[in-house]
């Protein structure tokens, strides 16, 4: 996928940089897509298309500030089809609402529910993906399961994204049709950083928070901006309430609500969130830290790499929807790329796996709509020894991690 740049989204008289709110739902996106591939001998044998999702609500149970606005663009909703795995089920549709006023913010919205401006922006992403791997005859012009495997983790807005990205990569057709999408409890989902599945993760998160860098920095940068937003809004703030405070203000902004700050002041606090996720991921070392966060979902990646491109088991499309702090953050990271902006809705990684005229195999990775130069490698499309080296690096250990092997 992708973002592109465009003009900046306003709001109110706001405006930030184009890439804050994802790829627009308003504006003519026909001109962009994946870049092709610029060399002529090798051939695309996979990929694997890592996503977070769409533009949701506020995903943190806690008023934003005093009188927020209404949350009321949630006309999604949850369809279930009772039956069994061999498909026989009631012809009764059953479809979940929330109750309007009774939700932990204004409004009709489940706390963190993909939004419709979120759909559309994930539909728009399948059509890209479309028109990279359908048009060009890497994947054939209808839904095939076997062909491409479909990953989120079980949170209501990375399903309801999944389905657009599906609906904007293969249109729906007459008759029904069965996508599976696999998921875990979540518990022990790997697709964001879990202490539970990974207790070294929760070891070093303490350790952090005692480093004098991490205190100095929230000495002097984090904290006078929390101060500063709470006499702003007359409204106490808990310990450690950066993430909610930035996440109702992006929330807001990119919903064209009503926010309480100015643009200086949100891009001020949007540069200290990222100096502080920076700070974080390559602590104790990028490897280190990759290990525990981002290692176990790349469990599928990795075993891939170690085989045939063109095995008939292997899907020749991998779709996995998860979240900005998991998978985009960490895995962009990893691979070299990673600047501390905060991935957008939507945000993208593509990597695409080649092979060569003499059987050399080859990856590139595309970020939001850019290609990218993996750390390691000099041209767009890196050998796949420099890639597989990277992912050995962050291969999580027994003594880290709950490992249990993709099957």
């Amino acid at each position: 996928m992708v973002i592109f740049t465009l003009a900046a989204v306003t709001s109110l008289g706001h405006t930030l940089d184009p890439m804050f709110c994802g790829i627009p739902v308003d504006l003519d996106y026909s001109d962009y897509q994946i870049p092709p591939v610029r060399n002529d001998s090798v051939n695309l044998r996979q990929v694997h298309v890592f996503m977070r999702h769409g533009a949701r609500t506020v995903y943190n149970n806690d008023p934003c500030w005093p009188n927020e606005p209404e949350f009321n663009d949630c006309n999604l909703y949850s369809y279930g089809f009772p039956g069994t795995e061999h498909g026989a089920r009631s012809p009764r549709v059953f479809r979940k609402r929330y109750l309007k006023g009774q939700n932990a913010h204004p409004g009709s919205c489940m706390t963190g529910q993909l939004t419709e401006q979120g759909l559309k922006q994930t539909i728009r992403i399948g059509k890209i993906l479309r028109k990279a791997y359908v048009d060009s005859g890497f994947l054939p012009n209808r839904y095939h399961p076997e062909l491409v495997f479909v990953r989120a983790d079980d949170a209501s807005r990375t399903i309801d994204s999944v389905e657009g990205v599906v609906q904007g990569l293969y249109p729906p057709r007459l008759g029904p049709e069965v996508v599976d999408v696999f998921t875990m409890d979540y518990n022990l989902d790997d697709m964001l950083p879990n202490p539970k599945l990974c207790p070294k993760l929760g070891e070093q998160d303490k350790i952090f928070e005692q480093t004098s860098l991490y205190k100095d920095f929230r000495k002097y940068e984090l904290d006078p901006l929390l101060q500063e937003f709470s006499h702003l809004v007359n409204q106490s703030l808990d310990a450690n309430s950066e993430w909610s405070v930035e996440d109702c203000l992006t929330v807001n902004y990119c919903h064209r609500n009503p926010i309480p700050t100015s643009d200086e002041f949100h891009r001020r606090l949007r540069k200290a969130i990222g100096r502080h996720l920076s700070l974080r991921v390559n602590f104790p070392s990028w490897e280190q830290y990759a290990r525990v966060a981002v290692g176990p979902v790349l469990q599928a990646t990795t075993r891939v790499l170690h085989d045939d491109f063109r095995a008939e088991r292997n899907p020749k499309m991998h779709l996995i929807l998860g979240h900005d702090t998991g998978p985009i953050i960490p895995l962009a990271n990893i691979l070299g790329f990673y600047d501390g902006t905060w991935p957008a809705f939507a945000s993208t990684i593509a990597l695409e796996f080649y092979e060569d005229t003499v059987g050399s195999k080859l990856v590139r990775a595309i970020y939001n709509g850019k290609v990218q130069k993996i750390q390691g490698c000099q041209d767009d499309l890196c050998s796949f020894e420099v890639v597989n080296e990277i992912f050995n690096q962050v291969r999580p250990r027994p003594d880290e991690c709950l490992i249990r092997p993709y099957l």
